[in-house]
């Protein structure tokens, strides 16, 4: 398995370079927020 850099790497490049990329992905989510969503709701964004 690849290394997020590296996926992140190819990522930026195919898309034009990180500034192109940056708004395509948005912000992170709080890890706080995230934790106290429950499994079965993160999964089912996955399907």
């Amino acid at each position: 398995m690849l290394d997020f850099q590296k996926i992140h790497a190819r990522a930026a490049k195919r898309k034009g370079g990180e500034a192109v990329l940056a708004p395509l992905l948005g912000p992170a989510p709080d890890n706080k927020a995230v934790a106290k969503v429950p499994d079965d709701r993160i999964l089912s964004t996955m399907a």
